[in-house]
């Protein structure tokens, strides 16, 4: 996301009572949450390289700004007027995608339908080529919206984007098949999908098993939980969790490898 609407008006009301150093860090913040599309990484230390905060009066506005207008989570530092942005963003991006695939479909259909007529001019009992045939065009199908399948299975808002936010995060884009999965297990457990995806949320899972370990409301089930390193799923867990993210084209083992070596004292086999 390279471009993004910054109103002035709101921007102001919300940052006056700032100093000069505040405001300049939590514009860069908010900056760097649009070209990422994703939450701020929850390691103070590394975000503050990214945001060039180096002086002592800087890193204590950084904290200020975090803890005045962002929400940490396990997979980062959200802000809620981002998420929208991004979201809104994103729903633009995809429809245009759409209308330019139909558009190129339909002049395609149109170009196979010509029909070329010969060019012999003293022809004379010459008769006319019958009419081609309409072609019958097939209705483009839907494409699957996850926001908006969430919504209409009666998800919150805000659950349903965050989460979502967490599978981008994590490269696991959601399809009706993923979804149905969810759902399913959600039922064998005994939990609305509303419940499995707020936990899904509040424990950093891109998907949801009512096996894994987990605590709702305060009350901590006493099941197993997969070991870090036994999944895809819970590898990219723990990989967001100690602010260890996924390189593009990264295989799993490297992946694995590169998280292990910041963890000290733990026994890793590949």
């Amino acid at each position: 996301m390279n471009y993004y609407q910054k109103h002035i008006g709101d921007f102001n009301n919300a940052t006056r009572h700032l100093s000069r150093i505040e405001r300049s860090i939590f514009s860069d913040a908010i900056e760097l949450y649009y070209d990422t599309e994703k939450p701020l990484v929850s390691d103070i230390a590394k975000l503050a390289r990214l945001l060039l905060v180096t002086t002592t009066e800087e890193k204590t506005a950084l904290k200020l700004i975090l803890d005045e207008f962002f929400v940490l989570k396990k997979v980062g530092y959200f802000n809620k007027r981002c998420c929208e942005e991004i979201e809104k963003y994103q729903g633009y991006i995809d429809q245009k995608s759409r209308a330019g695939k139909a558009s190129a479909k339909l002049r395609s259909i149109a170009r196979s339908s010509t029909v070329e007529q010969p060019l012999n001019v003293r022809a004379t009992n010459h008769k006319p080529l019958p009419s081609p045939l309409p072609i019958k065009t097939k209705t483009l199908e839907k494409t699957f919206q996850p926001l908006a399948r969430l919504l209409s299975l009666k998800v919150e808002p805000q659950i349903a984007r965050d989460w979502l936010l967490i599978r981008k995060a994590k490269k696991k884009p959601l399809t009706e098949t993923a979804l149905n999965k969810i759902i399913n297990q959600a039922k064998k457990g005994g939990y609305t999908l509303q419940a499995a995806l707020t936990i899904s949320c509040e424990e950093g899972w891109a998907g949801f098993d009512p096996s894994w370990k987990h605590s709702l409301n305060g009350g901590e089930e006493k099941v197993v939980k997969v070991a870090w390193y036994a999944s895809e799923d819970a590898t990219q867990s723990k990989g967001i969790e100690i602010g260890c993210l996924r390189k593009d084209s990264e295989s799993l083992g490297d992946y694995r490898e590169r998280i292990q070596q910041q963890l000290s004292g733990v026994n890793y086999v590949r």
